[in-house]
């Protein structure tokens, strides 16, 4: 076991990329950076089934291993068009702007389509990829949090909570997490 190490304790900071597609190269991999991100946490997907012995009196005998997935979430910063084109469902370019615009229309709009359809792969790209983890997802369906509130006055930073959860991909891992030179796509 290593000794207590105070320098080892991690603040990590990144980027994120979606769809990269070679990570011999440079951020963005050959993907597209998405915008400032905040706030990033990841949460695995492991879980364990508990067997109790009834007749011990409910105590522990074991556990099943399983996974559950794995998604990681985030504030995004900016107004970046890559960004919220991928987390919102429906968007269009602005007719003046040319910026990403989300029109949730019931007429027009396709609720019940699954999300798989809209799923990219991700990657957290930290600032120290030598000495910090990074997080990548071959496959990922993006959301938006249920209960965001998009705040839009002068003492609070607007921020857009995205969301992505891992599914399993045709081949390969679904998430790996750890130094980025070990990764593969």
């Amino acid at each position: 076991m290593a000794a207590n190490d105070i320098s080892g304790v991690l603040r990590i900071s990144g980027r994120v990329a979606i769809s990269p597609t070679d990570f011999s190269g440079s951020f963005p991999f050959g993907g597209t950076e998405i915008g400032s991100v905040g706030s990033v946490v990841s949460v695995p997907g492991n879980f364990s089934a508990v067997i109790e012995g009834e007749e011990f009196g409910g105590h522990v005998l074991d556990t099943v291993i399983s996974t559950r997935g794995y998604i990681v979430a985030f504030m995004l910063r900016t107004y970046d068009d890559d960004a919220w084109s991928t987390v919102f469902p429906f968007t269009e370019a602005g007719g003046v702007s040319g910026k990403t615009l989300v029109r949730v229309n019931p007429t027009t709009s396709r609720p019940g389509s699954l999300g798989s359809a809209q799923a990219v792969s991700l990657l957290f790209y930290p600032d120290n990829p030598l000495h910090h983890p990074a997080l990548y997802f071959k496959k990922a369906i993006p959301e938006i949090d249920e209960a965001a509130e998009l705040a839009s006055d002068l003492r609070t930073e607007f921020q857009v909570p995205a969301i992505f959860r891992a599914i399993p991909p045709a081949s390969g891992d679904t998430a790996q997490q750890g130094l980025f030179e070990d990764f593969t796509l």
